[in-house]
């Protein structure tokens, strides 16, 4: 069944029972029916303040209020037992109907903890229940620890570091899924099985922040590249923003120029040490920079930049000029602009763009893949795959394994690459019919005469090009500009030799910025001698760490704990006299 169909089943279910017990309580059953008065209905019952009702707003605060709540009315219908609490909490939607219809139960009320004291599995759900909605609400919409794994930003931030991060800087926003186990991002630890459910995703809304992202803040956002997560799941990356959008950004010999002035930043995110390198590489997981223009309108080739080699070739020692896509600007299309700005197009916006070259590639390559026996070369599979899919989705099992060989170039271990293997080697088993098909009605919308026995005809499309008719169409028509819906940034690691960035997987979209590193309170690296007490209890901005204040925090520490026992000492002393 679909997961989405289960889900409705059982909150009609749980409804259901909620209206039961509304009955018996002396309220009508209806009221539990109607979308959020249920709520205040149920929050009145279990006598509850009002603004609770306020939580069911939050995104993973309101899971847990509701499990809270289910607790809560099971108490006062007399359901005090630790068991029937853990069974409201994980199968209400079963154990609701039950006692609501087929036990004896009645509305007693609250517990009167006046008259006897409450248990200690009491006391404990309770003070674990109120700190998870409070760290919730702080974790989302204020501040969030972080830990760096990796070198990308040294000399700024170090592998070691934890970090606290600023949420409310540029503007918390609300989750897109609401259903995740708290304090979790992809995973749960040690259990190592998904920590959330996308059977629901809201849109996401952005509070008022106290700035805006400029030019060489350092941000933490989410990987843009991970289409098979939702956004606030995707992996955290920190980098440095060196361009905004309406930039037009150049890096030459790993120096960032901006609209054709270079780019002055601290001494820590000056990057890499350029007499150093004798060559450079990045690695492109799609054709977002394997087909783009260089200044000469010159198409340049997937590959790896030589100093011997004459081919214009960008790398991660010299990129661009690319101009930074703004919100509400607009763009002329053709194949230079399109390939620039493609992942745009495909992942980002709601405006899907198709280029008529690229649907005829695509059902070239796929009807290629149907007739070339396959190997077990992990390399040529991923190549071959990753570097041929624009006009058609990746199944998400190749997308997830591919990600980590190339995009964030680790290595796999041998189940990942034997998955690997057998997912691509299903997906050219299967003969890619499905997306062959929808490829030709893509190409036949922009001609039918380009389609011949079910076939693109290469004759027609080029001649089609080259009369200037129209190449470029969305899912409403033929179109000649694009208006960018979002912002865009370009994230670089200051540690540029060593950093999958924007320059491997394009633009950071304004909707995956999360927040700017402020403080590091701890650092801790073996490779460089345990804890790092010159970074402990420092300050992160845009220049770079402050020195550390330890040992203005431990002073500070005492003399709160002194003044809090001296009080704690006169409190005493004042109820003795009395």
């Amino acid at each position: 069944m679909n997961t989405t169909y289960l889900l409705i089943a059982f909150s009609i279910s749980f409804f259901i029972g909620l209206a039961g017990l509304f009955k018996k309580a002396g309220e009508q059953s209806w009221k539990a029916l109607i979308p959020i008065y249920n709520i205040y209905v149920w929050i009145k019952l279990v006598n509850k303040p009002w603004w609770w009702l306020l939580l069911v707003f939050i995104p993973v605060v309101n899971v847990v209020l509701f499990i809270g709540l289910t607790v809560e009315i099971l108490n006062y219908f007399g359901k005090r037992k630790v068991v029937d609490h853990v069974i409201g909490a994980i199968a209400g939607f079963i154990y609701l109907p039950y006692i609501a219809y087929f036990e004896n139960v009645a509305y007693v009320g609250a517990v009167d903890y006046t008259k006897t004291s409450k248990s200690k599995p009491r006391e404990w759900s309770e003070a674990i229940f109120f700190a998870i909605i409070a760290a919730t609400i702080i974790r989302t919409f204020t501040i969030e620890a972080f830990k760096i794994p990796t070198p990308s930003m040294e000399k700024t931030l170090m592998v070691g570091d934890f970090l606290f991060v600023s949420k409310f800087h540029y503007g918390a926003r609300t989750p897109v899924t609401p259903l995740a186990v708290p304090f979790t991002q992809q995973t749960i630890p040690v259990l190592e099985i998904v920590a959330y459910l996308d059977w629901i995703q809201l849109p996401s809304i952005q509070l008022p922040g106290l700035k805006d992202v400029e030019r060489r803040d350092i941000i933490v956002f989410n990987y843009p590249y991970e289409p098979y997560r939702p956004t606030d799941k995707k992996t955290y990356y920190v980098k440095r923003c060196v361009g905004i959008p309406g930039d037009s950004l150049q890096v030459k010999q790993g120096f960032v120029y901006i609209d054709g002035k270079k780019e002055d930043f601290p001494e820590s995110g000056l990057g890499m040490d350029t007499q150093a390198v004798q060559q450079s590489q990045i690695l492109y997981p799609t054709k977002f920079q394997a087909e783009v223009f260089d200044g000469q309108n010159r198409k340049i080739n997937f590959g790896t930049h030589h100093g011997n080699d004459s081919t214009p070739v960008w790398s991660n020692l010299n990129y661009g000029p690319l101009w930074i896509p703004k919100k509400e600007s607009t763009i002329k299309l053709n194949e230079k602009n399109y390939y620039a700005y493609s992942r745009i197009f495909k992942f980002y916006e709601n405006k899907r763009v198709y280029f008529l070259q690229e649907l005829a590639d695509a059902y070239f390559f796929l009807h290629k893949l149907k007739t070339v026996p396959s190997n077990n070369n992990i390399q040529e599979e991923c190549y071959r795959i990753l570097n041929n899919n624009q006009g058609f989705a990746l199944p998400i099992e190749i997308q997830k394994l591919a990600d980590v060989f190339y995009a964030q170039q680790n290595s796999l271990n041998q189940k990942e690459i034997d998955a690997l293997i057998q997912a691509v080697q299903d997906y050219v088993a299967s003969g890619c019919d499905a997306e062959m098909q929808d490829i030709l009605a893509k190409i036949k919308a922009f001609d039918g005469s380009l389609v011949k026995n079910d076939f693109p005809d290469e004759l027609a499309i080029k001649e089609y090009r080259n009369s200037a008719k129209p190449e470029f169409r969305d899912d409403n028509g033929f179109i000649e500009n694009y208006t960018f819906g979002k912002d865009y940034y370009f994230a670089m690691g200051d540690n540029r030799d060593n950093s999958a960035d924007s320059r491997a997987w394009g633009f950071v979209p304004d909707d995956h910025i999360t927040g700017t590193p402020v403080f590091i309170w701890m650092s801790y690296n073996d490779e460089r001698g345990g804890l790092q007490f010159d970074r402990l209890f420092t300050f992160v901005n845009k220049d770079g760490i402050s020195r550390s204040y330890l040992w203005e925090f431990l002073i500070g520490g005492v003399l709160l704990w002194l003044a809090n026992k001296l009080w704690k000492n006169k409190k005493a002393k004042k109820e003795a006299a009395q």
